[in-house]
């Protein structure tokens, strides 16, 4: 079998660029599929490049295979910068390419490949470059392929869900860039400051299908409109002015907080799957509002999971995730379009309204990638986890600290028995909670409110847990939950209120 070499000038490459580089080719010789998993901004783009172009010191076919317009001129667009001519496959070039490197969309070559001389030119390529590989919508192409092609999947999150193809079924090895911690340290990665904001407890169903939560369950719970209020005047307090793109999880919400922004006086536009042109306001042709944005015509872009991947606006110094996933990939995806440096801007913000933090850690954690995913959760799996030494199992058993495997519900090194992770989770979001959050009253009156929880249960509450001090803490609270009102108006509602439940705030806390 033919090896894979790499031998030419241009382009020029970072340090870790080039590490990355020989340990791509290495894999490449040996196993032919590799999926090479690097951080947004990590420079993925100039990385495979590079390979494309130095394989054609062997005169070699290339493809490079994106899933999105965006990308697929991105990848077109680095390839001339380095003096190559490349042929597009799309809905308007139908002919078979000519030219050695080609730049094609997943989509249109599901079609072709139907055609007889489709299938011949997908086999004579002998090296297929796959764009964010890790979602699915190229996994039709891989049988096609000959044994000479070498293969290079590429993605910032290499995890599916549920019933999707194993990543391990596709690629033989992984090879990973330097960690997120390593790129802002060194300076290529902006530093993030992350903000959790309060969010609706989340009792959502996941569907299987998609690893997430269920779309319409999640949609009801966001759309609600004092969350739009509530998102705006978080952003106002603590990341006003700055440049920021902000992900939803519904058309109604996404448009519905695109429009309470204007409302406050701050210029934002949004994009959806489609074209906008007769919402010439708020939205419009979905390229051109992202050429707005780019160059600053107005402040504030809202989308629903349109911009995850192939928006390369580098001066974005907001990220407000408006949404609650437990898929990792949606997470890291659109909290990297925040991260880039540029001469004026080294820190960005995210203002997560979804409790998502705490579901998947923060932007610098150090994450286990693995191939494999295990089908029958929604959440999918990393490789390994710790045999928890300072927890006793049920058997008052502790842990070896050892890595084990992520489905075992038994330690196989000392037996002891091992907590399912998501109960364990919901458990310690119960505690942190009960203890944390009860210490600010705003938190608790808020996040009770966003459950749905009445007025007067809420005041109900919060009184029975501040006797000392009960009247202080209910101004307080009925202040945070009624914007626009005075403390005036608290004390009058303070006298209804104790008229009308103070006897049962005094049995609940003596029974307590």
């Amino acid at each position: 079998m033919a090896g894979f070499s790499i031998d030419c000038a241009a382009p020029v490459l970072r340090p870790y660029q080039e590490d990355a580089v020989n340990a791509i080719r290495t894999a490449l010789a040996r196993y032919k599929r590799v999926l090479f998993q690097a951080q947004t901004a990590f420079g993925k783009t100039i990385t495979f490049s590079y390979i494309a172009l130095c394989s054609q010191k062997y005169n070699r076919k290339v493809l490079i295979i994106s899933d999105r317009t965006e990308i697929l001129l991105q990848n077109g667009a680095a390839f001339k910068r380095f003096g190559m001519d490349v042929d597009y496959i799309s809905p308007k070039q139908r002919d078979i390419p000519t030219k050695n490197i080609s730049c094609g969309m997943a989509q249109t070559l599901k079609r072709r490949i139907e055609r007889a001389e489709w299938v011949e030119y997908v086999k004579s390529l002998e090296l297929v470059i796959i764009d964010e590989c890790h979602a699915a919508s190229s996994d039709f192409i891989h049988p096609y392929f000959s044994e000479k092609c070498f293969v290079l999947g590429c993605t910032a999150t290499p995890r599916r869900y549920g019933n999707t193809t194993q990543l391990g079924k596709l690629y033989a090895t992984m090879v990973q860039g330097i960690s997120t911690k390593e790129l802002v340290d060194l300076g290529y990665l902006a530093r993030p400051h992350l903000y959790s904001v309060v969010a609706p407890k989340l009792d959502i169903p996941i569907d299987q299908s998609i690893g997430d939560y269920d779309r319409k369950a999640l949609a009801q719970r966001y759309e609600d409109r004092t969350l739009y209020k509530g998102v705006v005047r978080e952003w106002l307090r603590l990341t006003p002015g700055t440049k920021t793109i902000v992900f939803c999880c519904s058309s109604t919400q996404t448009i519905e907080v695109c429009k309470e922004f204007n409302a406050n006086g701050i210029s934002a536009k949004y994009v959806l799957s489609g074209s906008f042109d007769d919402d010439s306001v708020y939205s419009g042709e979905r390229s051109e509002v992202f050429d707005q944005f780019s160059r600053g015509e107005f402040l504030v872009l809202v989308n629903l999971n349109i911009a995850t991947a192939g928006l390369d606006v580098p001066d974005i110094e907001t990220v407000v995730l408006d949404f609650a996933t437990v898929s990792i990939t949606r997470y890291r995806q659109a909290m990297g379009r925040g991260c880039r440096v540029t001469d004026t801007k080294k820190e960005f913000n995210v203002l997560d309204c979804g409790e998502n933090i705490k579901r998947h850690g923060g932007f610098m954690e150090d994450i286990r990638w693995c191939l494999w995913h295990d089908h029958h959760t929604g959440e999918g799996m990393q490789i390994l986890k710790i045999c928890d030494e300072s927890k006793p199992d049920r058997n008052g058993k502790y842990g070896c600290g050892n890595f084990i495997p992520n489905t075992c519900k038994v330690c196989p090194n000392c037996g002891k028995i091992l907590v399912d992770e998501k109960w364990d989770y919901m458990l310690h979001l119960e505690e942190v909670k009960d203890n944390a959050e009860e210490d600010s009253i705003e938190s608790y009156v808020t996040s009770r409110r966003l459950q749905g929880w009445s007025m007067p249960r809420i005041m109900i509450g919060l009184c029975s847990a501040n006797t000392s001090n009960m009247r202080k803490a209910f101004i307080e609270g009925y202040l945070a939950l009624n914007e626009g009102k005075t403390e005036r108006d608290a004390g009058r509602y303070y006298y209804v209120f104790m008229k009308q439940f103070g006897d049962r705030i005094k049995k609940k806390r003596n029974s307590e």
